[in-house]
Parts: structure tokens; C-alpha cells; sequence
């Protein structure tokens, strides 16, 4: 037996998706919650390595949470017909821990002192000069270029 909604001008879609159908939505939703862990490792690592007070932390994450809300809302969208099912957050919610469980921590800390390292051992004299050379650099191009565009501006007008 199977439950249809019915939709504007007579469209019909089916309400039940079937065993199949939605072990394979969940499976996609745990995929997707491993990507989202994988992106909030990346922004554990930049608070890590980057000092930051409560109201930075606090706007990356509500961008976090609204990027991920609108990621979920256009996976159910595709993948379940635009409706809302709890396997599906539930296979987020489960994607994440595992993400979290099985490698989150390790590259969190791992990463973490690779970068600390880094930064260390960077000249901050012989950064400023290879900023320095780049901004001399840019300048340079930016006056070729405005050179250039003038050549052109005094061809199209001759």
C-alpha cells in the first residue's frame, strides 16, 4: 500500500520511501554529518592557533550553524522529497560522533601543535620583508596595469 500526497495541478509523490530508499538516505546523512565534524575540527583548529574572544567564537559558531542548516536543508530537499524525516538527523548526529570519535580529536591535537610549531619558527623580521617585497611588487603591477589600460583607453579614442 502506498500513501501519495497530493500537490498543486494533480502532482503526486509517494509518502513511504521504502527499507532501501531510506538506508540509503541515512547512509548520505551520515556522510554528511562526517563532513560537517570535519569542518568543525577545521574551525577547533583555527580557534587553537588563533587567540579569540566570546563574541568571535560565538559568531563562527552560529555561522557554523547556519551554513550546516541550510547544507541539511538542501540535502533533504534532494534527497527526501523536502521532507522532514528524524533518520535523517539522526544520521547527521551519528556521522558527526563517529567523525569526532575516530579521528577528531587526533587531528585536532595533532594539528594544533604542527601549527604552533610553525609559527614559531617563523622570522617575524624576515616576514615583514617578504610582505614588504610582495606590497612593492603589487604596487608595481597595479601601475603597469593602469599604464596598459590607459594605452588602450588613448587607442580607442585616436
Amino acid at each position: 500500500m502506498t500513501f501519495l500526497a497530493v500537490l498543486p495541478k494533480g502532482y503526486q509523490t509517494e509518502m513511504i520511501f521504502g527499507v532501501g530508499r531510506e538506508a540509503k538516505i541515512f547512509l548520505w546523512a551520515a556522510v554528511l554529518g562526517i563532513l560537517f565534524g570535519i569542518c568543525y575540527e577545521a574551525l577547533r583548529i583555527f580557534r587553537r592557533t588563533v587567540a579569540h574572544n566570546d563574541i568571535a567564537v560565538f559568531a563562527e559558531d552560529f555561522l557554523f550553524v547556519v551554513v550546516c542548516g541550510v547544507a541539511y536543508f538542501v540535502f533533504v530537499t534532494a534527497a527526501a522529497w523536502g521532507q522532514l524525516r528524524l533518520f535523517v538527523l539522526i544520521g547527521i548526529v551519528c556521522g558527526m560522533i563517529a567523525e569526532r570519535l575516530a579521528v577528531g580529536n587526533v587531528i585536532v591535537e595533532a594539528s594544533s601543535v604542527i601549527i604552533k610549531a610553525v609559527i614559531r619558527r617563523i622570522d617575524p623580521r624576515r616576514a615583514i620583508s617578504i610582505v614588504r617585497n610582495a606590497k612593492r611588487r603589487g604596487d608595481k603591477f597595479v601601475q603597469i596595469s593602469k599604464v596598459s589600460e590607459n594605452e588602450k583607453k588613448g587607442d580607442k579614442n585616436a
